[in-house]
């Protein structure tokens, strides 16, 4: 009876493989994207999106139009700089994010990869020469964008989203 039971498991199981299976092509080709409250985020798998209540959709792979997100900054040894705006786009498993921070006139912009559906690493060069390397984090927890990391100095930086004013 139990061999039975694993026996038409193992069938249903090679069943849905055969049917999920696609071509390399074809993920090269398309993404899956998915929309919460107006914001737009990639996903490696649709369930993610789902349970949040949102609305998925297979794209072509190309770039996405730059998401643009209020942030509040913190930065070692640079109290002037409170908050700024991250603007951030990505084409498959890579992305492009620029940091403007206008309490210092300054502007940090570099790529990422995505080493997890929802985490990557960022580089960015200021346009004050500072280096920046972080850990982004991509709608992790309803959050859209967050990193921590260090300047080329070793001081500790980060961003997280603003709250939303009235």
């Amino acid at each position: 009876m139990k061999s039975a039971g694993v026996g038409c498991l193992a069938l249903a199981l090679a069943g849905l493989a055969a049917g999920c299976s696609g071509t390399t092509d074809q993920a090269a080709e398309t993404r899956l994207e998915c929309e919460v409250n107006g914001r737009v985020y990639f996903v490696s798998h649709p369930w993610s999106c789902l349970r949040q209540g949102g609305r998925v959709a297979e794209v072509p792979a190309e770039p996405s139009p730059w998401i643009s997100e209020a942030v509040r900054v913190g930065w070692q040894g640079r109290g002037d700089i409170k908050s700024g705006r991250a603007y951030y786009n990505r084409a498959g498993a890579e992305g492009g994010l620029r940091l403007t921070l206008p309490e210092v006139n300054d502007e940090c912009q570099g790529s990422y990869v995505l080493q997890t559906p929802t985490d990557a690493d960022w580089t960015a060069t200021c346009d004050s020469g500072l280096r920046i390397e972080a850990r982004l984090f991509l709608n992790e927890g309803g959050i859209a964008i967050s990193a921590f990391g260090k300047d080329g100095e070793g001081r500790t930086f980060g961003f997280y989203p603003k709250a939303a004013e009235g």
